[in-house]
């Protein structure tokens, strides 16, 4: 079964980030996303399910603390035995709002800084004042007793950006750096990723960074990062899957192929039975250089970068093989 599920609790949102993989907020998309979002008794069913075999339970969106339930639902995972984190763009969170979460059984939070300064983070955020209220957000919720990581997501726009970012998340307290590599699908582009070159780099500098022990970095979406240590990078349908806010199971969140739905079938029918996840746990299933490649059975490449840039998600991770530049 998942170590981890991720649930896309609400679609809505108060930001409009110019990558986000599920086109969430933004003009006209607040008043249809709510409608097919799973109910509080069918959130309670899928917590109880999840509480047989304990996945850290990532609860995300859009903006998931504009959905109405969100304290109970995360009451309701903490009284199951299911750690719940919630994932957030911390704007929403004040003094009061961080300790009713604390009351509700949370106990780790992540928010994301993609900038360097307001300007930048609150351009790429689409909302003025985003950048001040994230970190504001940050601050309550670790004076509530929440632990708080901090994410950035690497675009052409913030790569340059990073030393500084670095800085900030260290001032910040958080308890860790999670880095995202763009995989381009949603309103991400492809414009908007970095070139190979930069993406190594990157890479070897996170590595260094995290060696010297200041704070940990957790690259996401960068199955490349450390490739001799024989750790499992691409993770979807592994030990991660993602669930919709319509209850559609997906391999992530960047990958949009349906291998179920949590209202018709159970997810753990769905891991054991859905062929596409069976195919992303065998790399001799994968194509091009990631079938022949020696670390396939570890990198396994991004496989939503593969299916967003390839049309094939068992084919080339493009900065595997090199195709985008």
């Amino acid at each position: 079964m998942p170590a981890v599920v991720a649930w896309e609790v609400a679609q809505e949102c108060n930001l409009a980030c110019g990558h986000c993989k599920a086109d969430a907020g933004g003009t006209g998309r607040s008043e249809r996303s709510g409608r097919r979002e799973l109910t509080t008794d069918e959130a309670r069913t899928f917590i109880d399910e999840l509480s047989t075999f304990h996945p850290l339970l990532i609860l995300t969106g859009g903006e998931p603390l504009l959905r109405k339930d969100i304290d109970i639902v995360i009451e309701h995972a903490a009284t199951s035995g299911v750690r719940a984190a919630l994932a957030t763009n911390g704007t929403l969170v004040n003094e009061k709002r961080a300790k009713m979460l604390r009351d509700a059984g949370l106990t780790i939070a992540s928010i994301s800084i993609d900038g360097a300064d307001a300007q930048s983070h609150d351009s790429l955020r689409g909302v003025s004042g985003a950048y001040h209220d994230a970190l504001n957000g940050a601050k309550a919720l670790k004076e509530a007793g929440i632990t708080v990581q901090i994410n950035t997501t690497v675009t052409n726009a913030n790569v340059a950006s990073l030393p500084r970012i670095y800085d900030i998340v260290r001032e910040s307290g958080a308890s860790a750096w999670h880095v995202f590599a763009l995989v381009p699908t949603g309103r991400g582009r492809v414009t908007d990723l970095i070139s190979t070159s930069d993406y190594y780099e990157t890479l070897k500098w996170l590595d260094e960074r995290d060696r010297n022990g200041a704070l940990p970095i957790r690259p996401t979406c960068a199955p490349q990062y450390r490739l001799k240590e024989s750790r499992k990078g691409c993770l979807a349908g592994l030990s991660y899957v993602f669930v919709t806010s319509s209850g559609t199971v997906q391999p992530c969140g960047y990958f949009p192929v349906p291998v179920g739905n949590i209202r018709r079938t159970n997810l753990s029918e769905i891991w054991k039975t859905s062929a596409i996840l069976a195919s992303l746990r065998e790399p001799a299933a994968f194509a091009g250089a990631c079938k022949t490649c020696c670390y396939s059975d570890t990198c396994r490449g991004c496989r939503a970068r593969a299916l967003a840039m390839n049309g094939d998600y068992l084919g080339d991770d493009p900065y595997c093989s090199g195709v985008w530049q």
